[in-house]
C-alpha cells in the first residue's frame, strides 16, 4: 500500500509528537529534529522525553537520525517520561499527515528502540501491523481487542532527520 492509499484508507489527517512544552520555541524555529540533527546544529537545552540509555541505543541501531511521531494523540512512552519525571508539562503536536509522503520514512511495530520491535518500509507495515484495530472503529469494550489496541498505540511513525515548523499545525 503506497502512502496516499494508507491516508485515504484510515483517514488520517494527522499524526502526533509529544514533548515537554518548554521546547516549543526551539521547535517553533528549527522544526522537530532527531537527535542526530540536534547535536548536529549544536542545539543546548532540550528537554528529553527519552532518558541518556534509551538515546544511546537509538545511536546504537540508527535510530537517531529519525523523529518519532504516533499514530493518534496518546503514547504510552509520554506516560513514562512524566512519571520519570523527564518531561512536566506535555504537550502532544499535530503534524500534517503529509509528512509520510517524504522520502525514507520507516514505522516501527513498537516503540523503536526496544529490543525485538520490527521497523519497516510502509508497505511492508501494512501487511505485518494491525492498524485496523487503532485506526478504523472498533469495539474498545471487548478485552481481547483493548490488548490489540494497547499494543497498536506504541507503533511509531520514524520520520528521516526533521519536520519542518510548516508541517505542524497550530505552532
Amino acid at each position: 500500500m503506497n502512502a496516499n492509499d494508507f491516508l485515504a484508507k484510515y483517514g488520517i489527517r494527522n499524526f502526533y509528537h509529544f514533548t515537554e512544552r518548554a521546547n516549543l520555541d526551539s521547535i517553533r524555529r528549527y522544526g522537530l529534529l532527531s537527535l542526530a540533527e540536534l547535536e548536529r546544529l549544536n542545539i543546548q537545552n532540550v528537554h528529553f522525553a527519552s532518558d541518556s540509555e534509551s538515546r544511546s541505543v537509538d545511536v546504537h541501531y540508527g535510530l537517531n537520525d529519525y523523529v518519532r511521531l504516533a499514530f493518534v494523540n496518546q503514547h504510552p512512552m509520554e506516560y513514562v517520561a512524566k512519571s520519570k519525571g523527564r518531561i512536566k508539562d506535555s504537550i502532544f503536536l499535530s503534524i500534517s499527515s503529509s509528512v509520510i509522503l517524504q522520502d525514507g520514512i520507516r514505522v516501527a511495530g513498537g516503540v523503536a528502540y526496544q529490543q525485538g520491535v520490527s521497523i519497516y518500509n510502509l508497505s511492508e507495515a501494512c501487511e505485518h501491523l494491525d492498524f485496523d484495530v487503532l485506526l478504523l472503529r472498533s469495539d474498545w469494550k471487548n478485552s481481547a481487542i483493548m490488548s490489540r489496541v494497547m499494543a497498536a498505540r506504541k507503533y511509531e511513525l520514524l520520520i528521516p532527520k526533521c519536520i519542518a515548523p510548516e508541517l505542524i499545525i497550530g505552532l
